[in-house]
């Protein structure tokens, strides 16, 4: 049987007991209880010393890892602040190098060298530095989340078919365009492969180009960047689904109108209280889950990691078990008013295995 976690009031219940045991012993016994006594007070004190330092240190933990995850959130939402030019649909993925070749440098050794054979050595150089500055493979990481859709299925190296050699060089940073061909001779379903309007080949038949057309026809997001142009030119493919089209559990939080922990300790004019933040935080937003090992249950917090409220115990219980095997995306669900007129919440939580 799973033994219970003792959260601070259970220790503060448990020093009460021992309390009352050694007043009714007293009274009972009289002074032929002193030592039993006595021992029982020792025994209560270490036991609530002990839970006052586990919840001290549980507590100073939560604060350094909420005050690392507001001031990085500061730092995103003020790189996000600066000025940018027109918004648009294209998702810029983050890559990782594979492999870059070290620079070769050459020097003349002979002092006299002829003028002409020192221009020769100069351009020689020259030409190496940029070959071994010349980048031919990156690892592409796709987002594991993007605007409501979870990564669902990612394919690397991918060949491409009737590929021919150009002057022009492919460019990792640059989408790729799929152009579909259902008037194409050979294939109906022909999709060519273009990146800034030139052209680099086709989609080979098979599983992969019936699923970029099944997932264009349901309007799903997917995307494609060249991940290595040498020794031939292979890409990266990623496709998302709609979280929505997942497993989900619905809930509403608790102790809404709590201060937020982060400023507990701060003066009264600069407490938060966790209903404030709902006010700011916007339906279908993804939300944090942090799990609480004092009290056993989640704190939820929004993208800027103010909290909003809890989970009660039982769901909590819940959903840690389904966190085990499964990946969670948590969002704000619906927004309400309480009877004293605060804002509280309720929240989603789709699910789906890993």
């Amino acid at each position: 049987m799973k033994e219970k976690k003792r959260n601070l009031k259970d220790y503060i219940i448990s020093f009460i007991f021992y309390l009352m045991v050694i007043i009714f012993s007293l009274i009972i016994f009289g002074k032929s209880a002193t030592f039993f006594a006595v021992l029982m007070t020792i025994m209560a004190l270490v036991d609530l010393g002990y839970g006052l330092i586990k919840y001290y240190l549980q507590k100073t933990t939560e604060n350094n890892v909420k005050s690392t995850i507001q001031k990085t959130q500061l730092l995103v939402t003020n790189e996000q602040n600066k000025p940018k030019p027109a918004e648009s649909q294209t998702i810029t993925p983050s890559y990782e190098k594979k492999e870059e070749k070290k620079e070769t440098e050459i020097t003349p050794t002979n002092d006299l060298v002829s003028e002409k054979e020192n221009e020769t050595i100069e351009n020689t150089e020259n030409t190496n530095l940029e070959e071994s500055k010349k980048e031919t493979s990156r690892k592409f990481n796709p987002e594991p989340f993007i605007k409501g859709n979870y990564l669902y299925k990612v394919y690397e190296n991918v060949d491409i078919a009737l590929s021919e050699k150009s002057n022009i060089t492919p460019q990792f940073d640059k989408l790729l365009d799929f152009i579909f061909e259902p008037t194409n001779e050979y294939d109906s379903n022909a999709i060519k492969i273009m990146q800034d309007g030139n052209y680099l080949g086709y989609v080979y038949k098979g599983r992969l180009q019936q699923m970029i057309h099944d997932f264009n026809k349901r309007n799903e997001p997917y995307f494609a960047l060249i991940d290595s142009i040498e020794p031939k030119i292979t890409y990266t493919i990623a496709f998302y689904k709609d979280v929505t089209t997942l497993d989900s559990i619905t809930t509403k939080l608790i102790k809404t109108n709590k201060a937020d922990s982060l400023y507990e300790d701060e003066d009264k004019d600069l407490i938060q209280y966790r209903y404030e933040h709902i006010e700011n935080t916007s339906i279908g937003e993804c939300l944090i889950l942090e799990y609480d090992y004092m009290e056993e249950t989640y704190v939820v917090s929004n993208s800027y990691a103010e909290e909003l409220g809890e989970i009660n115990k039982r769901m909590s219980e819940k959903i840690h078990d389904l966190e085990n095997d499964n990946y969670i995306y948590p969002y704000l669900h619906n927004v309400d008013e309480n009877e004293n007129g605060k804002m509280q919440c309720s929240i989603i939580i789709y699910y789906r295995e890993k």
